[in-house]
This record gives C-alpha cells, structure tokens and sequence, in this order.
C-alpha cells in the first residue's frame, strides 16, 4: 500500500518517461512508505471536465493505510502539486488530489 490512481487528459507523450518511477520514489519519500508498497496506475488521455472546463487536467487518488489526516493533508497537497506542476507543467489549479485512508483488514495481495 499506497494505490495510486492517476487520471489525466493528458496524452502519454505529454507525461515525461520516467515520471511514474520519479513519482513513485517521491510519494515514497514524503508518506514515509517503502517504495516496494507503492502500486501506481496512470490512466491518460481520459476525457476530463472540471468546473465546466475540459483544459488539461489531473485527478490523483492515494488510498493509504494509517496516512492521511486534517493535519498532515495540506502538507501533501502542497508537495505532490508542487512536483506535478513541475514535472508536466500543468498549473496547480488543474491537479487534484483524493485522499483515502483505509483500515488493514480492507486491502489485501497476492502471495
């Protein structure tokens, strides 16, 4: 655990090569998970409409174990926003971010 969906209107071109492993060692790093939990699934060339606007667009959702709270949630809007922006210079106002927190017993893997 973490799950990480991404959802973009972004095309495949548009998002760097190496995002999915530069993203994934970040989220890493700034949830405190090792990277060998983290499963990430980027969806692109979704169609996309937010506030009535189908502009470039990202919807990220992080489902976590024992993660997420009031307290530390602005803190990872600011850094994950701040990465994207930075790695597919879409502006900030066009990422969003879902966060779920989830029980132990509600996630399970494959031996």
């Amino acid at each position: 655990m973490p799950i990480v969906q991404i959802t973009t209107s972004l095309t495949k071109e548009q998002i760097p090569k190496d995002f999915a492993k530069k993203f994934s060692a970040f989220l890493a790093e700034t949830l405190d998970k090792p990277i060998e939990k983290i499963t990430l699934v980027i969806t692109c060339d979704a169609l996309v409409c937010n506030a009535g606007d189908e502009s470039p667009f990202m919807l990220i959702s992080i489902i976590s174990i024992a993660r997420f709270n009031e307290k530390d949630n602005p803190g990872y809007t600011d850094k994950i926003t701040t990465f994207v922006k930075e790695e597919t210079k879409l502006p900030g106002n066009k990422v969003q971010i879902v966060y779920t927190d989830l029980q132990p017993h509600m996630a399970g893997k494959g031996k």
